[in-house]
């Protein structure tokens, strides 16, 4: 059906079985299988006569945290070793962005952004969030947002959320600033994730003309 050699379907299904740990499966009916072990022989069989482009949609849809990780890093092995064109369709973002190196993003019908991933989230993704681990708070830092440019999540006496603009703002900015009102013992910095940055797209806070 697919015009594939017998030699190179075989040396398809050793290599899949193993990479997506399937030996135990082959044998079984297939309602026999949990959703995991039946996305995973789609997944093989999708890939098993090497076309050049494929369509996934929901391909982790409700798959445990192990069966998501071994889907994700067969496809992009695929990806890499037989170049192939793999689309996504997943309200899972980390399938985004564990997987893909380019987005297409529409909104109301109109391609808003065609490039690469990293590159998106350099031009949309303004905020950066820092979380600090405090000790010997001496005033209530809210009251000093306006001030110092950065936006206070939560605070309480032993830990401190902020978001702020790093096109603004350094981290030695904000440490000098806060070290102020409390003693920092420890920091946590997270640049926002696809998710975050969609958010504001979506709710109009983000607008690129």
């Amino acid at each position: 059906m697919y015009d594939i050699s017998d030699k190179e379907y075989e040396k398809n299904l050793k290599e899949f079985t193993e990479i997506l740990d399937l030996k135990e499966l082959l044998d079984k009916q297939v309602k026999n299988l949990s959703l995991g072990q039946k996305m995973k022989c789609e997944i093989a069989a999708t890939f098993l006569h090497n076309p050049k482009v494929v369509y996934l949609d929901e391909p982790t849809i409700g798959l445990d945290i192990l069966v998501k990780e071994n889907i994700r890093k067969f496809i992009k092995d695929i990806n890499k070793k037989k170049n192939t064109t793999i689309i996504l369709t997943t309200h899972d973002l980390k399938d985004i962005e564990e997987i893909c190196d380019r987005i297409i993003l529409i909104d109301k019908g109109i391609i808003i952004y065609d490039g690469e991933k990293e590159k998106f989230k350099s031009e949309f993704g303004k905020h950066i969030i820092a979380e600090f681990i405090i000790t010997n708070k001496t005033h209530n830092i809210t009251l000093e947002t306006t001030e110092n440019q950065f936006e206070v999540i939560e605070e309480n006496n032993k830990n401190l959320k902020i978001k702020f603009n790093h096109d603004n703002l350094t981290i030695v900015d904000i440490v000098n600033s806060i070290s102020n009102y409390c003693r920092i013992i420890d920091i946590h910095i997270q640049e926002e994730g696809l998710e975050e940055i969609l958010k504001n797209i979506y709710r109009g806070d983000i607008i690129n003309d």
